[in-house]
């Protein structure tokens, strides 16, 4: 079970929507209260590339914070995880992964869950560790990585995990390629554990899955009004566009259709207006998986989507290869996400970010 992590993986059918001492529940769920202590950890996360933020008013751009707060039931082997991103959540999610005795480790791997088990002492057979201390993140560390077929760990590759030099507990992770960190996550807090019973994890009845996905469909109308009516029937909204162009690029085509919502589930219809080198989805009430809490007011959040190539010549280190990048904000009630990448190509770097921000406007003419 990996709890966190820069790309979500192996997410189950769970859903958390409430947490401690709540027993509302929507329709189709049903609450599970814990057996035994909670336990309540903070870790902040880093990648490469970081996501960034943009202020609206001044232009600022700086990196954004990306935390992931995790609740953990070991007699019950529940657990709830919430990432933020910049303080909005963009996921909230639980998983089970089977009781687990005090003291067991959820991983013999090393990646995320390692924050939340116990490596000493060190099992020479499986793990080897870095001679002498080092430093993360101002904390003084032990780093220890994993075996291969009996093989010590290689320095500055793979996945390493941060040992406090003096409690001997995880306190970071950090994974390496090709010498290049990609990827980090700092436990920042361990919280007090919330006593049996106290906490509730609230789940989904068992029912037959459905998709949420509906394929777009382009609207034959091309009529600016007509647009306006279809577009905010779909979104309950007025809608925002860039006009008829935006840097030169005319629109090539408007699109409606849906994807799974964050969240309970269901779906989240959205409405997508092409520009050919950009695209601009824009959802009403109800948010994509990723975006359960819109961007803060006043901010655009820009985040990329790496491939990583390896670069020619003998020193090799690995590229950031961009497969995507997204610009997102609020606007009029409307989460607006501006997209670039594969067939699309124009940088959503500040300039032009805040160029988009500033020609979104209601459809008209």
């Amino acid at each position: 079970m990996i709890l966190a992590g820069g790309v979500l993986a192996g997410l189950s059918a769970l859903k958390v929507i409430g947490g401690s001492g709540g027993t509302t529940n929507p329709r189709g769920f049903h609450v599970v209260r814990s057996q035994g202590p909670v336990e309540h950890w903070l870790i902040q996360t880093w990648q490469l590339p970081q996501p960034t933020t943009i202020d609206l008013e001044t232009g600022e751009q700086r990196a954004a914070a990306t935390t992931t707060e995790i609740w953990f039931n070991r007699r019950s082997g529940l657990a709830r995880t919430v990432e933020r991103l910049d303080g909005s959540v963009q996921s909230d999610h639980a998983e089970d992964s089977g009781p687990l005795p005090a003291g067991a480790r959820l991983t013999d791997s090393i990646n995320m869950d390692s924050l939340l088990g116990t490596y000493w002492p060190i099992d020479s057979r499986s793990f080897g560790r870095q001679p002498g201390l080092h430093m993360f993140r101002g904390r003084e560390v032990i780093w220890v990585g994993r075996r291969h077929h009996g093989f010590p760990p290689v320095p500055n590759d793979g996945d390493w995990l941060a040992l406090d030099a003096r409690t001997h507990q995880p306190v970071g992770y950090r994974s390496f390629l090709y010498g290049t960190v990609v990827q980090e996550a700092l436990l920042k807090a361990r919280l007090p554990d919330i006593p049996r019973g106290r906490f509730s994890f609230t789940i989904p009845d068992e029912q037959p899955e459905t998709t949420a996905w509906r394929a777009p469909t382009t609207l034959a109308a091309t009529a600016a009004k007509r647009l306006n009516q279809v577009a905010r029937r779909t979104l309950g909204r007025t809608p925002r566009w860039l006009g008829r162009r935006f840097r030169g690029h005319g629109l090539r085509a408007v699109s409606i259709g849906s994807e799974p919502a964050a969240g309970t589930g269901g779906a989240a219809p959205f409405v997508l207006f092409d520009y050919g080198v950009l695209g601009l989805k824009e959802f009403g009430a109800r948010r994509p998986a990723g975006y359960q809490e819109a961007p803060r007011s006043g901010r655009i959040v820009l985040q990329t989507d790496p491939g990583y190539m390896l670069a020619p010549g003998p020193d090799v280190r690995p590229a950031v290869e961009v497969l995507e990048q997204s610009a997102a904000l609020t606007r009029g009630g409307l989460l607006v996400i501006a997209t670039s990448g594969g067939d699309r190509r124009i940088a959503l770097d500040r300039r032009t970010s805040l160029d988009l921000a500033a020609a979104l406007r209601p459809i008209s003419g």
